[in-house]
């Protein structure tokens, strides 16, 4: 899930010539098990953006192992993007993509 969503970035955030930064961080989060980041400080993501919902392969298989993980998946396109993997200590069956405000 991370090489997909590190590729993503660098693919996806920067205009050709344009420096930024990618970021990968992972923290043990009090109530949901552990938090997994990705985050770019690239051009943002498109109004709309639906993780899983387009024709990329890419984001539907972090959606499709999220879900067998138990793990939730957040998604802020302000500033950059940044796709937030929530990965419980347990098993949860939840519903694994949704959009952040």
């Amino acid at each position: 899930m991370v090489n997909e969503l590190v590729t993503n970035a660098f693919r996806h955030a920067f205009a050709p010539g344009r420096p930024g930064t990618v970021r990968v961080t992972g923290r043990r989060a009090a109530r949901h098990g552990y938090r997994l980041s990705v985050a770019d400080d690239g051009d943002g993501l498109p109004d709309g953006f639906a993780l899983g919902s387009g024709d990329g392969l890419g984001h539907r298989l972090v959606c499709m192992m999220a879900e067998q993980l138990g793990a939730t998946v957040e998604v802020s396109g302000r500033g950059g993007a940044c796709i937030t993997l929530v990965l419980p200590r347990g098993r949860t069956g939840r519903t694994p993509c949704r959009r952040s405000a």
